[in-house]
């Protein structure tokens, strides 16, 4: 999942970064690469976990598929047909149990990902496009935002309530937005 985070959404960002004339600064160190785009890559990461957290359930619902990284199940202790169960709000409390550790893990993940590219801020700032950069990065905010609601839901990825969002959570995030895009933060 990092890996399709950071192709998918990463690339993304890269893209939107590219399209709005922000230089990509390749040099051989690898530590002297661009933090604009490396950033970039961080949040696409977060996105894409997000992502796949959020979209976890209609897909599973409709093709069976396991979302949940193969080495977090084992780790958990997520047998697949106890997944399913659970997942559908079917299953024991055990089987609910160890999936919502599994997409705790996830979560710390993601935010892992959103942590790296915010220490990045001050360096991403002082290279050429930086201010724009820090507007393609909005999207992570609004993956913080439901990576928070997670949260609130214990890490029940069938929590009913997890995808009704309501007026003033709208109003919220984009207050969070907005406020993010004032101060030159993501």
């Amino acid at each position: 999942l990092i890996d399709h985070g950071s192709a998918s959404c990463g690339n993304l960002i890269s893209l939107v970064l590219e399209l709005e004339g922000v230089p990509n600064i390749v040099t051989d160190e690898p530590s002297s690469s661009s933090q604009i785009y490396l950033a970039a890559k961080e949040i696409g990461i977060a996105h894409g976990l997000t992502n796949a957290l959020r979209g976890s359930i209609p897909v599973l619902s409709t093709t069976g598929k396991l979302i949940v990284p193969a080495e977090l199940c084992v780790k958990h202790g997520v047998k697949t047909p106890r997944y399913l169960l659970s997942a559908l709000a079917l299953g024991d409390g055990e089987g609910k149990k160890v999936l919502q550790s599994a997409v705790h893990d996830l979560v710390d993940y993601a935010r892992s990902y959103l942590e790296k590219a915010r220490k990045r801020r001050d360096r991403v700032l002082s290279e050429p496009g930086g201010e724009v950069a820090v507007r393609a990065f909005l999207p992570g905010l609004a993956s913080e935002t439901f990576l928070d609601r997670l949260e609130r839901k214990s890490f029940d990825l069938t929590d009913q309530n997890l995808r009704t969002i309501r007026l003033v959570e709208h109003v919220r995030c984009a207050l969070k937005l907005y406020d993010a895009s004032v101060q030159k933060k993501y």
